[in-house]
């Protein structure tokens, strides 16, 4: 189970507004959380606030990969035909998620994007510091004079600096200061998270950063600066967020972008490209908005 399935995660971003749908064919059992909310009027389907990735969760009974795709194609089948009625359903697969015919041959369209990954396992520290760009070097040892990197922020500091950062572009971050709170703290009591930051050495904080993990990667979910913080600190702020992430997970995510400033960011990081996708359907009375494509078009009309 990922991260972002567990319903101790479920329960902080969306309390009272998540189900679960589970299904077993021959050889094959799965299931799959999903946020269900009315959006207008609509029925919707998707992802809760700060939940990236919804990946059905599958354990399938067969070494042969002709067999295990069968049983995947029956069992996602099975899945879709068990999700509660709704006129709107989207979702984002982590990278993990290959095979997603079946979801199309069951009337979703798939959409592409992309995020960034650190292989951590294949890498130590000073591997790690090599695969950054030189730009990304020389800031993070600018940042080093002047700034430490600190493992324990409170959930609350990190809530602050995300409402000033995205006031200051004069957007929303799509959740409450209180569900940040509450995946931050649920995360951190469960041993799945860290809140991490860098502090001036005077000790007032200048970023922050919540990063959770599962066996099979770490990832960045959400970060704020103080406005006055330059952008060196921030370079310190991942590298040490990747260096705590090292412990716990084999790779990390950084869960891409399509700013692209934020991207190249990402990318002097060391990341590699990796490809997310995307499905999603429309029903009943929003057939004839067809032409909508791709969950970010969806959430620009019915939003997250």
């Amino acid at each position: 189970m990922t991260v972002f399935s567990s319903p101790w995660w479920l329960d902080a971003v969306a309390p009272g507004a998540w189900t679960v749908v589970e299904s077993e064919v021959p050889g094959a059992r799965g299931r799959m959380a999903l946020r269900k909310h009315q959006r207008r009027g609509l029925r919707v389907m998707g992802h809760p606030p700060l939940t990236p990735y919804l990946d059905p969760e599958l354990a399938i009974e067969s070494d042969k990969t002709e067999s295990r795709l069968h049983k995947e194609t029956l069992l996602v089948a099975d899945l879709v035909d068990r999700l509660p009625p709704h006129d709107l359903c989207v979702l984002r697969f982590s990278p993990a998620v290959h095979h997603v015919l079946p979801w199309r041959w069951k009337g979703f369209y798939t959409t592409v994007t992309q995020t960034f990954i650190i292989d951590l396992d294949a890498q130590d520290a000073d591997a790690i510091d090599a695969s950054m760009g030189v730009g990304a070097r020389r800031k993070l040892r600018t940042s080093r004079k002047d700034h430490i990197f600190d493992p324990d922020v409170p959930a609350g500091e990190l809530a602050r600096l995300t409402e000033v950062t995205m006031r200051s572009k004069g957007r929303s971050t799509g959740y409450t200061p209180e569900t940040l709170t509450r995946a931050a703290d649920a995360a951190v009591a469960r041993g799945s998270g860290a809140v991490v930051g860098v502090r001036r050495r005077s000790g007032r904080l200048m970023g922050a950063a919540l990063v959770v993990w599962d066996e099979r990667s770490a990832y960045y979910v959400a970060g704020g600066r103080d406005p006055d913080a330059a952008a060196a600190p921030g370079y310190q702020l991942l590298r040490g967020a990747i260096d705590l992430a090292r412990h716990h997970a084999p790779t990390f995510d950084f869960e891409g972008s399509s700013d692209p400033g934020v991207a190249q960011f990402f990318r002097g990081m060391g990341g590699r490209p990796a490809l997310t996708v995307g499905v999603g359907r429309l029903t009943g009375r929003l057939r004839h908005l067809e032409r909508i494509r791709g969950s970010a078009s969806a959430r620009v009309v019915f939003g997250g």
